[in-house]
């Protein structure tokens, strides 16, 4: 008797395991998030959809309240402003084994990233409305890492105020920052006198006037490339796991200077 309980338990136990698998699994669907079902993922592994979901399911937004079935689609990303398409789908077929699934927007959000802040656009891109939502949300996901937004910052260096912006993306990020009345070679110099990269000490004292690649084969660096052009420098180091770059510009009297790790 004993060990026919155990075996039925152990049916049991197999049949809700696959239960709960399926549903899981029936959370994205035609690149959709389903409100339904909540995403429970390591901030490591999850997605710039999922957060933004979470985040408008947070919120007090009355549409969500008056629809199930609600799907969310980003429809631009940039690093001013998400664009988020709110909608549900019709089965407009009379027929019950053809399926004729029509969208139906409900809501038109716009998440800013550098303000935080939620805005519903639905009616008015104008006049848009703030939405407040559970900002532990953003504290607790980054969205420059997840959604690749670039954060601005003022800093100073070398007594001149500089603007500069995070990069991230998917296996690379660094920063971008603009130096108001500056020199392209005095920018170089300080990335090796700063010690800016790893493996400064590689790099050549001065830009070189033309291209040139220079092998290393040393701790883990295989070569340092350099692309001259009249108002660029391109400076690759390559790794044997990715890549260091370094890219300095002049545009008008302002040096753009990014510096970004990208992995293979």
């Amino acid at each position: 008797m004993a060990r026919i309980l155990i075996l039925i338990f152990l049916v049991f136990s197999f049949s809700c395991k696959k239960r709960v698998d399926n549903i899981e699994q029936s959370v994205i669907k035609n690149g959709s998030i389903n409100n339904k079902v909540d995403v429970s993922v390591e901030n490591d592994s999850v997605t710039c959809d999922e957060v933004v979901r979470k985040i408008v399911f947070s919120s007090n937004l009355k549409s969500i309240k008056n629809f199930d079935d609600i799907f969310i689609r980003l429809e631009e990303i940039s690093d001013e402003k998400i664009i988020i398409k709110l909608y549900i789908e019709n089965n407009l077929s009379d027929n019950p084994n053809e399926k004729q699934i029509v969208e139906n927007a409900i809501s038109w959000l716009e998440l800013q990233p550098k303000t935080n802040k939620l805005y519903d656009v639905t009616f008015d891109p104008e006049n848009p409305v703030e939405i407040n939502f559970d900002t532990k949300i953003i504290n607790k996901y980054s969205l420059d890492k997840i959604c690749g937004t670039k954060t601005s910052k003022s800093i100073i260096i070398d007594n001149k105020e500089v603007q500069c912006e995070s990069i991230q993306g998917d296996m690379m990020t660094g920063e971008e920052c603009v130096f108001l009345n500056s020199d392209i070679k005095d920018i170089y110099k300080g990335i090796i006198g700063k010690k800016l990269i790893t493996d400064w000490k590689y790099l050549l004292k001065e830009i070189p006037q033309q291209n040139k690649s220079l092998k290393i084969n040393e701790n883990g660096l295989i070569e340092i490339n350099y692309e001259i052009s009249e108002n660029k420098v391109d400076i690759n180091l390559e790794y044997e796991g990715g890549v260091t770059s370094i890219i300095l510009e002049k545009k008008g009297k302002n040096i753009n200077r990014i510096i970004m790790q990208s992995a293979d």
